[in-house]
């Protein structure tokens, strides 16, 4: 596991240093000191130095007799000059646990771009994002899959300077949907039909929609009021006392959560205050912390259905999508610089 971190540590370092000396071209210029490289991706020394070690050896960087620091090797042919560095961001990025619909999304990004032998993947570790780092990474484009929401001003100012970015956010929301070329949203249609089909299955009449983004929500409630049992939907965006206002005043046959492991746990909490908790339904999204959830409570009616592969499928072409979109991206800004 140790090793694992290190390389995942010095990785974008030494992809830095192989671009900065294929960009020096048939000139030999004095590459970027040890402590910048530090500071500039957050490593230590002994990290910094293992990079350049392999650079070394690679043949990209070389030390000069009687000459302090590091320099490029001239004409370096290994990779083509054309060669691309794209970044891939992950949330806030500092640190991250992926899970398995993400990973299928994060393969396919990968995977269409190793079908192009020009480009390369450098995942920065970076423990504040600001359009100051993003830029100093000095990467050719930037692929940034489900950053938070307080981070949309930041990615609309860098498509507004036109940097080559594609967005993925985690939900639909307004406050990115300005420029559709950089953002890609998932496809939440064939998962709603999938959980009103469950509902159903059910024998649901009054459905809770609880969380969730405006367009998911919608498109629920439109694929459960097709179920023939489907009487009456109800929405609340999360809190104990409004999910406890509507439980006690309205029929509910099934809640629907989708939110997160902490508005799951409140749902639970609203449902068992309830004298037949057993009554109600409580249908979430798949996943590792929600199979334990469901097996914290194995009293209650939660299920998940079977979502698992429609999830992944549907991260996996989101994921190919982007680096399409990135690959398209790029291609335009070069005919335009030609």
């Amino acid at each position: 596991m140790g090793e694992k971190k290190q390389i995942l540590r010095t990785e974008p370092v030494k992809q830095f240093l192989i671009q900065s000396a294929i960009k020096a071209g048939k000139e030999q210029l004095r590459l970027m000191e040890e402590m910048e490289l530090c500071r500039k991706f957050g490593v230590s020394r002994g990290t910094v130095r293992q990079a350049i070690e392999e650079t070394i050896r690679l043949g990209y960087t070389t030390r000069l007799p009687k000459r302090r620091g590091l320099f490029s090797v001239p004409g370096n042919s290994r990779i083509s000059e054309k060669s691309r560095m794209i970044a891939l961001l992950y949330g806030c990025q500092d640190f991250f646990v992926v899970p398995q619909w993400d990973m299928a999304m994060i393969s396919g990004f990968l995977d269409e771009l190793s079908l192009s032998d020009n480009s390369n993947v450098c995942i920065p570790r970076m423990n504040k994002i600001t359009q100051e780092t993003l830029l100093s990474l000095e990467m050719d484009a930037l692929a940034w899959f489900h950053p938070p929401e307080e981070y949309a001003p930041l990615i609309r100012n860098l498509i507004g300077q036109g940097y080559p970015i594609v967005a993925v956010p985690f939900l639909y929301s307004d406050a990115y949907h300005e420029d559709s070329e950089h953002y890609i949203f998932v496809e939440y249609q064939g998962a709603a039909r999938k959980r009103a089909e469950l509902l159903a299955q059910n024998h649901c009449r009054n459905l809770l929609i609880c969380g969730g983004s405006p367009l998911s929500i919608r498109l629920l409630e439109k694929e459960f009021r097709k179920t023939p049992l489907a009487e009456n939907v109800f929405t609340s965006d999360g809190p104990l006392s409004s999910l406890q206002t509507i439980l006690r005043n309205e029929t509910i046959d099934a809640i629907f959560s989708f939110g997160g492991i902490s508005l799951y746990q409140t749902v639970i909490q609203a449902v068992r205050a309830l004298p037949d908790p057993r009554k109600i339904l409580i249908q979430i999204d798949p996943g590792i912390t929600e199979r334990s959830l469901i097996n914290q409570n194995p009293d209650l009616r939660i299920l998940t259905g079977d979502l698992d592969s429609l999830i992944c499928s549907r991260a996996r072409d989101v994921g190919t999508k982007t680096a399409l979109r990135l690959k398209d991206i790029l291609k335009k800004r070069e005919v335009e610089r030609k």
